[in-house]
């Protein structure tokens, strides 16, 4: 029965992530803006996997879980958060500012 529970709780709005993120993927596919935002509506339906994952699996393997599937996906969201607001404010005008964005992520990967 919470196995159950939990398919609901976590399972609808995962689909509906998706779908959200599959729906602004498929109206223009040349769009930077729209592949960055399905990106990360991805990034948040995995998110919301692994916690799907960490509340259905026993707790001894909660570490490893969070270790390998939670922080990365959740690393590779916020990077993909900020690579979109980048694209979005026109930030990034030449090839040599591109590499502000890779400087921005060396702390949250040095978190990590």
């Amino acid at each position: 029965m919470r196995t159950l529970v939990l398919s609901v709780i976590f399972g609808l709005p995962m689909l509906f992530v998706f779908h959200w993120g599959l729906d602004i993927w498929q109206r223009d596919r040349t769009n930077v803006s729209g592949r960055l935002l399905a990106a990360l509506y991805a990034g948040f339906g995995l998110q919301l996997f692994a916690l799907y994952a960490l509340q259905a699996l026993p707790l001894a393997d909660a570490a490893t879980l969070v270790h390998w599937g939670f922080v990365p996906i959740r690393t590779v969201t916020g990077l993909l958060g900020l690579r979109l607001y980048l694209h979005l404010v026109n930030w990034p005008k030449s090839v040599k500012s591109q590499r502000l964005v890779f400087l921005l992520a060396i702390p949250v990967l040095i978190l990590v």
